[in-house]
């Protein structure tokens, strides 16, 4: 492993055909980790500000934290994993996925999402084989899924807030679940959403305001 990569600014090119690579932990608050090979961070990943592009993949083998008030990117098709059996606490600033790039929670990989007002958005993939619990300040408080893919297989619980399903296409898996607690709301405002059957959707409140949202499974 290469031990400990903190990142403030510059740019970190690796598409030396050198290889994959193994970081003990990785910080990034600003700059550009870019290229074809694929990163493995055995420790925390935690990504606070600039941006990962090119092709390779990033995977935070041991756990994620996106907890900073500013906008981390995606880019190109660079994909960002939340590996099998890990938590990302995600408590502040937005991640935008742009071009073909994606971020994946992996099965059984838990996502927890407490921040306010802020949003997973831009054209590319949000893919969810876990479990991704909405843990708002309040139920008055927005969180946007808004993005032009969003692959739904797993668990989405709205515990706390107000959950804004936006994507330009959704699909929602014959395992899925999208789970709304008293108070809350799962709100429809754009895009094609395809629950299979088998999934369930469950709420306290559900709007529907733009969009077309097609139904196989079970809504309770």
């Amino acid at each position: 492993a290469l031990g400990d990569v903190a990142m403030a600014g510059g740019f970190l090119r690796l598409d030396t055909g050198g290889g994959d690579k193994t970081f003990d932990t990785l910080t990034i608050s600003g700059g550009d980790l870019e290229g074809a090979d694929n990163v493995d961070v055995t420790g925390l990943t935690t990504f606070n500000g600039g941006d990962m592009s090119g092709s390779g993949t990033t995977t935070a083998v041991g756990g994620l934290t996106m907890d900073t008030n500013s906008t981390k990117d995606l880019r190109d098709s660079r994909i960002l994993v939340n590996a099998t059996g890990q938590t990302a606490t995600w408590s502040d600033g937005s991640l935008n996925v742009v071009g073909d790039a994606e971020f994946h929670n992996a099965a059984t990989a838990i996502t927890d999402i407490s921040a306010d007002g802020h949003a997973i958005s831009s054209t590319g993939t949000f893919d969810n084989d876990g479990t991704v619990n909405i843990d708002l300040s309040d139920n008055a408080q927005d969180f946007f899924i808004w993005v032009g893919n969003f692959e739904h297989d797993g668990a989405l619980n709205v515990n706390t807030g107000r959950l804004n399903l936006d994507s330009t296409n959704a699909s929602y898996g014959a395992s899925s679940t999208v789970t709304g607690a008293a108070g809350t709301t799962i709100q429809f405002g754009f895009g094609t959403h395809a629950f299979a059957a088998g999934s369930n959707l469950s709420g306290a409140l559900v709007e529907i305001d733009s969009g077309t949202i097609d139904v196989d499974g079970d809504w309770s």
